[in-house]
C-alpha cells in the first residue's frame, strides 16, 4: 500500500525551490530540463561581472592554473576577478580580494564562483557564505574529485558553455544547523574552533563573526570528542523523541555527504537528487542500531541530556568544532538555499559513473 506525500512535505519542497529561484531573480534563473525537475539549466539574465576564484591552499600548480584562468576571464569577458585575502597577499597580487570583515560573504557581491581543488575546496567555498551561494563551477585539481567534474585542460570550452547558458546545475541540498541551549538561549561562540583559520588567512574572530547558524554541504557530526566514554544523546524528529543514542556519535548528512564520512560509518549511498536526510550512528552500543533516512521536511534535534556525564562535540563538514554541554541541543533542518553546482551533463546516471570511477564501487578484487 502506498501513501501520498503529505501537503506539508510538498509545500516544503515547493517553497524551498521557489525561494531559491526568487533569490537569483536579479542575476540568473533556472529552467527545468524535464517534468521531474532532475536537472535545471543555468540561464544568465545579464553577463557575470564579479567572479570569485577559490583554490586549494599551498599548491603552486593550482596557483598557475588560477592565474591563467583569471587572466583569460578578465581579458575575454571583462569580469572582475576576486581571490581570497591570503592568496592575494602571498601569491597573486594582481587580482581583487575581500576583507575578513565581510565574512560570511553575501551572494550579492559575486555572480559566479570557480573552484580549483578537490572536494575539500568545494566544502570551503560552502563555508564562506551564510545562506545563498552563487553558481559554483568546480575544476578537479585535488585527490578524490567526487564533486569536481571539470578538468583544467579544457577550461576555456567549459567556461564558455557555462557563461553562454548551455550548462546544467545540480541543486545540492545543505543542512541548516543551529546550536542553542535547552532554553533556546544562543550558545556562546568563543568556544568554536576553525582549525584552518590561519591557513586561509582569517583571524579566528573574523571567522566566528556573529554566526549562530551553520550550513553543512556534507554532514553534521556529533561525537564524544576526546572523552573515553560513549556519547549519550537524545534524538527528536518534529518535536517528538524517537530514540536515545549511546555510541561514539552520530552523522547527519545530506545526499551529497552520504558518500563521505557517513559511508565509512555504514550509511547508505544516496543520489544527490533524492530529497532526504541521512542518519548514521558511529560505533553504536547496540547491534540493532542501523542507519535510517528521514524525509527532507523533517526537523531533527540532537540533545545532550542534563544528566550526561560528559559533553559532546559537534563539527560541520569537518571544519568547525564546538563543544555541546549537557542541556544544549542542535537543531537540524534542510536549508532553503541549496548549493548550485554546475554539472558536466544532465544525465542522472553520471553519479553512478562517479561511484565506479572515484570509489571503485562494486569493482572486482
Amino acid at each position: 500500500m502506498t501513501q501520498a506525500a503529505s501537503p506539508s512535505d510538498n509545500n516544503h519542497r515547493h517553497e524551498q525551490k521557489k525561494e531559491h529561484n526568487q533569490s537569483f531573480d536579479d542575476k540568473i534563473f533556472y529552467t527545468n530540463v524535464d517534468s521531474c525537475q532532475h536537472f535545471v539549466k543555468l540561464v544568465w539574465k545579464s553577463p557575470p561581472k564579479n567572479v570569485l576564484m577559490v583554490k586549494k591552499r599551498e599548491d603552486k600548480t593550482i596557483t598557475t592554473h588560477l592565474d591563467e584562468i583569471g587572466l583569460w576571464l578578465n581579458q575575454t569577458y571583462d569580469v572582475n576577478i576576486y581571490v581570497e585575502p591570503l592568496v592575494k597577499e602571498t601569491e597573486l597580487s594582481r587580482f581583487n580580494t575581500f576583507s575578513t570583515e565581510e565574512l560570511p560573504l553575501s551572494y550579492q557581491k559575486f555572480d559566479f564562483i570557480i573552484c580549483l581543488g578537490g572536494d575539500g575546496t568545494l566544502l570551503h567555498v560552502n563555508s564562506l557564505f551564510k545562506d545563498r551561494v552563487p553558481p559554483v563551477m568546480a575544476f578537479y585539481c585535488g585527490t578524490l574529485g567526487f564533486l569536481t567534474p571539470f578538468k583544467t585542460t579544457n577550461f576555456k570550452e567549459e567556461i564558455e558553455r557555462t557563461l553562454g547558458g548551455e550548462s546544467y546545475v545540480t541543486l545540492r541540498s545543505r543542512l541548516l544547523c543551529s546550536i542553542s541551549r535547552s532554553d533556546a538561549t544562543p550558545a556562546i561562540n568563543p568556544s568554536l574552533i576553525h582549525p584552518f583559520a590561519e591557513a586561509f588567512g582569517y583571524d579566528e574572530q573574523d571567522v566566528l563573526s556573529s554566526r549562530g547558524e551553520f550550513f553543512a554541504l556534507n554532514e553534521l557530526v556529533v561525537d564524544r570528542g576526546p572523552s573515553p566514554f560513549v556519547t549519550h544523546l537524545l534524538v527528536f524528529c518534529n518535536g517528538r523523541k524517537i530514540t536515545t543514542v549511546r555510541a561514539d556519535g552520530v552523522i547527519i548528512s545530506t545526499p551529497t555527504g552520504s558518500t563521505a564520512y557517513s559511508l565509512s560509518a555504514g550509511g547508505s549511498m544516496v543520489h544527490p537528487l533524492v530529497p532526504s536526510i541521512s542518519f548514521s550512528p558511529i560505533c553504536p552500543h547496540s547491534l540493532s542500531f542501523r542507519p535510517v533516512l528521514f524525509p527532507d521536511s523533517s526537523v531533527l534535534e540532537i540533545m545532550v541530556p542534563p544528566e550526561a556525564r560528559t559533553p559532546a562535540w559537534a563539527s560541520v563538514d569537518g571544519r568547525w568544532r564546538k563543544m555541546i554541554s549537557p542541556g544544549q541541543k542542535i537543531t537540524i533542518r534542510m536549508s532553503r538555499y541549496p548549493l548550485p553546482c554546475v554539472t558536466a551533463t544532465a544525465d542522472i546516471t553520471e553519479w553512478y559513473q562517479s561511484l565506479a570511477d572515484r570509489l571503485q564501487w562494486n569493482a572486482s578484487l
